[in-house]
């Protein structure tokens, strides 16, 4: 589970090489690339693929492999792991990019779980 802004996600762990903590060391000149084990690796803001951008920078990413290639996601704050059930959205919105499902968290509050397969470039 991760926070951006005000809002929880779910990422699935199979999806997830690690998480880290970022800081601007961390950082390669003005790019928006992280160095990451002897390697520097693109990373984009997860809140801006999402259209919620608020203009303030994230303090943690996850780092997640697609096509045998590493990417870090920028959030605001990794929330830990948790067993969730995953529930299918419906036919009006299974066709919304980027979203795979949806499951209930603590408070019964609803929090949607990212394809990030589909929203990474």
């Amino acid at each position: 589970l991760i926070r951006l802004g005000n809002e929880v996600f779910a990422i699935p762990v199979s999806t997830v090489a690690t998480t880290i903590k970022i800081d601007s060391e961390d950082f390669v000149g003005s790019l928006k690339v992280i160095k990451y084990q002897d390697s520097v690796i693109p990373l984009y803001d997860l809140m801006e693929f999402l259209g919620l951008s608020d203009g303030s920078s994230r303090k943690y990413a996850v780092v997640v492999e697609k096509r045998g290639k590493l990417v870090a996601l920028a959030v605001d704050e990794i929330l830990g792991q948790d067993d969730v059930v995953v529930k299918p959205l419906g036919k009006v919105l299974a066709s919304i990019k980027g979203i795979s499902g949806a499951t209930i968290i603590g408070g019964g509050k609803v929090c949607l779980i990212l394809d990030v397969q589909s929203l990474i470039p």
